[in-house]
């Protein structure tokens, strides 16, 4: 099945250091900061060309390039498993560690498909769905980050957030801004923040 090791070896060397850099942890990239996106490789923002996802993505193809020269048959099934585990397996590393050996913020995930903010003027609204991975309750500090806002953080104020073990909590957040704001309007493209005494992560 191969007729190179070298070029196997050197194939799998560069895809196991895409998939640590890829790891989801312990922060997650901001969501819509990139505006071209390919196969996860966030390759620009709005603040310009991203090189460490060009340099990444350039492994990439160079990676798919030795492995398909490396194999004498099967070439399209194993590549397209390849890049199926490529891009699947960073997530489930992390998923397994949150699982079984992380505590404190390092056991929190975030959904951000079901989490929403509504805001209108001073008043800001936001639901956010938080899961706690691990067997003991976790107290932390939320704050939310719209990369669509000039000023950044959506709320004025920390949330202190209290979760119960293994146990997923949608949590709703209320707050007034003592500032005068003429602005209303929804989102589900934000990030959030979190931190206790410890660590600070992005999700």
């Amino acid at each position: 099945m191969s007729r190179n090791k070298w070029l196997l070896m050197g194939s799998v060397f560069i895809l196991i250091l895409l998939i640590i850099y890829r790891l989801p942890y312990p922060n997650t990239r901001f969501i819509g900061s990139g505006s071209s996106d390919l196969f996860l490789f966030n390759l620009s923002s709005r603040t310009g060309i991203q090189l460490l996802e060009w340099v990444s993505f350039i492994l990439f193809i160079l990676a798919i390039v030795l492995f398909i020269r490396s194999l004498s048959n099967h070439r399209a099934v194993l590549t397209v498993l390849m890049v199926i585990v490529v891009g699947w397996l960073p997530v489930k590393v992390v998923n397994l560690y949150q699982y079984t050996l992380a505590t404190g913020v390092d056991a929190v995930s975030y959904n951000d498909e079901e989490s929403t903010c509504t805001y209108n003027g001073r008043d800001t609204m936001c639901e956010v769905e938080l899961k706690n991975h691990s067997s003991d309750e976790v107290n932390f500090q939320l704050n939310i980050y719209d990369n669509y806002q000039t000023d950044g953080f959506l709320l004025d104020e920390w949330e202190h957030i209290q979760l119960k073990p293994r146990s997923t909590h949608m949590i709703e957040i209320n707050q007034t801004s003592s500032e005068d704001v003429d602005m209303s309007g929804y989102t589900n493209s934000f990030n959030i923040q979190i931190r206790d005494d410890d660590k600070e992560r992005d999700l």
